[in-house]
């Protein structure tokens, strides 16, 4: 009995794939009667079966392809402008919503952002990245300002000896003269240099008392007291 019901269950089966196939190839030979020899060459080698492939395969490729976008030819500005604007490009520059910049650089920011159509979403991420690399760069060179002062500071000691200690204290006595904070005196040393500084500060220094500024002979042999003004004049 088992293997009666066997066979009958394989037959049943074999039957119906059969059937099936039969089904399909009607399909298919009836969707294409009406198609030109090239087309049921397509269908064929495509391995439509059916209408539903084809228009399966459509929807696959739309999928792909259906959202991508013409560019307009370099020349065609209307055209770019068009499709910027569709990409979210503000109407004008003060559209731009700026966060964390100086106030009285924040117009030139704008203006250079909408030159180089940087769309909104892409800004806070452009500032950030912009503001990170401004502060790594400062913090750079402030280092190597520091470094530099430090040569420049052992190599006048260097030089100074076994007088260092009273030419200090002397360039102090110079640079008090000036009337200027520590800020900037210090403005002044990032821009002499610290060897240069300390130098003129220790000219200075040596050429005062702690009253008054040193006598210069003139023209004419008469010594007179060196004005403050005419005194920087010599430096």
């Amino acid at each position: 009995m088992t293997d009666i019901n066997e066979s009958d269950n394989d037959l049943e089966s074999g039957n119906s794939a059969t059937g099936q196939q039969e089904q399909e190839e009607i399909t298919s030979q009836s969707f294409t009667e009406q198609l030109s020899d090239d087309d049921k060459k397509l269908v064929g080698d495509k391995g439509w079966k059916s209408p539903s492939d084809m228009l399966k395969s459509y929807r696959e490729l739309e999928k792909t392809f259906g959202t991508r976008v013409a560019l307009p030819k370099d020349e065609d500005n209307e055209a770019w402008s068009n499709l910027y604007s569709k990409l979210g490009l503000p109407e004008s520059a003060d559209k731009y919503e700026i966060e964390g910049v100086d106030e009285n650089v924040k117009a030139d920011i704008q203006q250079i952002l909408f030159k180089n159509h940087v769309l909104p979403k892409d800004v806070k991420s452009l500032i950030a990245d912009y503001t990170a690399f401004a502060q790594s760069q400062s913090e750079k060179l402030k280092q190597q300002a520091d470094a530099l002062q430090k040569k420049e500071l052992d190599e006048v000691l260097t030089e100074w000896g076994d007088k260092s200690e009273v030419n200090k204290e002397t360039a102090k006595r110079g640079a008090k003269l000036l009337g200027l904070d520590d800020d900037d005196l210090q403005s002044i040393e990032n821009l002499v240099g610290t060897k240069k500084f300390l130098k003129a500060m220790l000219k200075l220094g040596e050429s005062i008392s702690e009253d008054s500024i040193g006598s210069s002979t003139r023209a004419g042999g008469k010594d007179e007291q060196l004005s403050l003004v005419e005194f920087y004049k010599q430096l």
